[in-house]
């Protein structure tokens, strides 16, 4: 059976690029078929987004392919300079995906004209699963981005992230590990690897931590957030975001545990959903 080639619209966050990677093995479980993922790009392949990036995207892409459980469902092929999805009307139909051949019209599935997606359940190797460093906790958030994020993604803002950081840090004598867009995809997936948890926005890092299942906290109110990370608990307002840190006790006794229980489930729920493919 020939392999399913599917469409994507790259774009510099990625988040995006491990969207459409998880979108691809969940594709090809369930339809038993292999799948080509054609990733289009605007530019050129050495382009940075930002001039202290320290690799493309594409590097960043083809990293991350290779950590993926059952990776052999799914070859990568880049193109550039593509204008495939050029005229889609980007920030109104958000149109990035088509499945070549296909019309997707599942509501699990949704099509290529609404511009949305396929359920996106999957994880890493089995092998990459590894034991947790206890009161580390990894943080990202934008307000070391090359551009400031969209609005509902900053309704914690850079003071409260910097206070929250020095409180664990300083009072709760946790390791806290700031990653930024300036960091290697490989040392944040290390990072987050063996953390204890993940404190962040939505955005950046976030999908790998997904298929690590980490226990998170997202600061969003968006139904995106639940989409890309039904692993972590969601916080719909700053305030109910801080108040989940009010203290140590606090967060060790009720939000921590929380935290755990959400992930855990998520996790049995992609393990029973793929018939623990690869695990």
């Amino acid at each position: 059976m020939s392999e399913q080639i599917i469409q994507w619209r790259g774009t510099p966050g990625v988040g995006d690029a491990m969207q459409m990677l998880n979108v691809a093995h969940r594709w090809s479980y369930n339809n038993k078929q292999k799948v080509n993922v054609e990733f289009h790009w605007e530019h050129g392949e050495n382009f940075l987004y930002h001039p202290d990036d320290p690799e493309t995207i594409i590097q960043r892409t083809n990293w991350i392919a290779d950590k993926y459980n059952q990776n052999e469902r799914v070859r990568i092929t880049h193109v550039f300079k593509s204008d495939l999805f050029r005229y889609k009307f980007w920030d109104k139909q958000k149109v990035r995906i088509n499945f070549v051949g296909r019309d997707i019209e599942d509501q699990q599935e949704r099509t290529g004209q609404t511009g949305a997606w396929y359920n996106a359940g999957w994880f890493f190797k089995k092998q990459e699963f590894r034991g947790t460093k206890p009161k580390k906790i990894v943080v990202f958030n934008s307000r070391k981005n090359a551009e400031p994020p969209r609005v509902w993604k900053r309704m914690v803002d850079a003071d409260d992230w910097i206070e929250l950081m020095r409180k664990m840090r300083e009072d709760w004598e946790y390791n806290v590990i700031e990653l930024t867009y300036r960091h290697p995809i490989e040392t944040a997936y290390r990072q987050i690897q063996n953390c204890d948890a993940v404190v962040c926005y939505d955005g950046m890092w976030h999908w790998i931590a997904r298929n690590f299942c980490k226990p998170m906290i997202i600061p969003s109110k968006e139904g995106i957030t639940s989409y890309a990370t039904p692993n972590a608990i969601k916080a719909k307002d700053r305030d109910t975001f801080l108040g989940y840190f009010e203290t140590q006790k606090k967060f060790e006794e009720e939000s921590f545990p929380k935290m755990k229980g959400v992930a855990l489930e998520q996790y049995h729920k992609t393990l029973r959903e793929t018939r623990h493919a690869g695990f």
